[in-house]
């Protein structure tokens, strides 16, 4: 018995994929997957864990399937045809099926894949099973080999707290299952604009906060924060955290505190830099800085007397945070 979430294409491939072993087709389907299934399979061995067909196959498995704003519970689903597809960049074989729905509002036959398919990638069919019995070595779709595409959740242009409470306007959530690695917990949230607060929660996740000043809460993951163009605040969960900024060189100096061992900045002067003259201007001298909170407390170590500083980098030159 078995338990797994999977994503669908809302595509039929009958009549749209060719059968013959050695003929290709170039993948203009859907970019991203629209549905979701979430499959219960009583069945034990391998066929707990593959879907083949319901006649062949006895397949007996019933899944909760949402596409499109309709919802099936517990609907029988199988696997009327499965293909094996090489893809033709890069080698991989995997298999498809006609994912048959027979019950309820969300009732079709789609498109599973083993993998995420890419738009304008040529696919060669290496072999076709229109009525597969797993029990007997046929081709069948199997549940440990899929490869979760991204679980993408958008914002909106507005401010929203984005959590796992949030349904974007695909049916995206975070946290869902239906996502990367362990769990399906990894997600991508894609902020939008508004000043947003964002809660990733668990797995290794990517947070763009967008337009806006955005507060992003890693969570638990190693996931990377970006707060886009205005001021953010990043939160990690227990990994390094990191930010980018646009600030202005004020130029070159002496060092204001050589001696960090007493207490006093001994070059204060020379805090205002050496530009913004005429030929210099402040406006002029913009450049690029990263910040890296490695200890993920939400600040940035600046105790460079005994204690160990974090780092950030300049137009890639990298630099320790010092207090002065």
């Amino acid at each position: 018995m078995a338990d797994y979430k999977v994503r669908f294409y809302d595509y039929n491939p009958f009549g749209n994929f060719p059968t013959g072993t050695g003929n290709t087709f170039t993948w203009s389907g859907p970019s991203d997957p629209q549905g979701f299934a979430d499959i219960s399979d009583p069945e034990s061995g391998i066929q707990g864990v593959t879907l083949d067909d319901d006649s062949a196959g006895q397949e007996s498995a019933t899944a909760d399937v949402t596409i499109g704003g309709v919802t099936s519970t517990g609907s029988n689903v199988d696997a009327e045809a499965v293909w094996t597809l090489r893809d033709t960049v890069t080698g991989e074989i995997f298999e498809v099926a006609a994912f048959d729905v027979e019950n309820g509002a969300a009732a079709g036959d789609y498109l599973i894949s083993e993998t995420p398919l890419v738009a304008g990638r040529n696919y060669e069919v290496l072999s076709y099973d229109s009525n597969p019995n797993v029990n007997t070595g046929d081709i069948a779709f199997n549940s440990t080999d899929y490869v979760a595409p991204d679980n993408i959740v958008d914002g909106t242009v507005g401010g929203e707290t984005i959590d796992a409470s949030y349904v974007d306007a695909d049916g995206n959530q975070i946290d869902s299952g239906y996502g990367t690695g362990a769990g399906g917990l990894g997600d991508v949230v894609n902020a939008g604009g508004g000043d947003d607060v964002v809660d990733a929660g668990g797995g290794d996740d990517s947070v763009f906060g967008g337009l806006g000043s955005d507060t992003l809460i890693g969570g638990t993951g190693n996931d990377t924060l970006d707060g886009g163009t205005d001021g953010s605040t990043d939160i990690g969960g227990t990994v390094t955290v990191d930010n980018t900024f646009t600030v202005i060189s004020l130029g070159s100096a002496a060092d204001v505190d050589p001696d960090e061992t007493n207490g006093v900045s001994e070059n204060a002067g020379d805090l205002v830099g050496t530009y913004g003259s005429a030929g210099t201007p402040l406006y002029a001298e913009l450049a690029n800085m990263e910040t890296f909170d490695t200890s993920g407390n939400g600040a940035i170590e600046d105790n460079d007397n005994g204690g160990t500083p974090e780092n950030l980098t300049i137009n890639g030159v990298v630099y320790n945070v010092d207090s002065l």
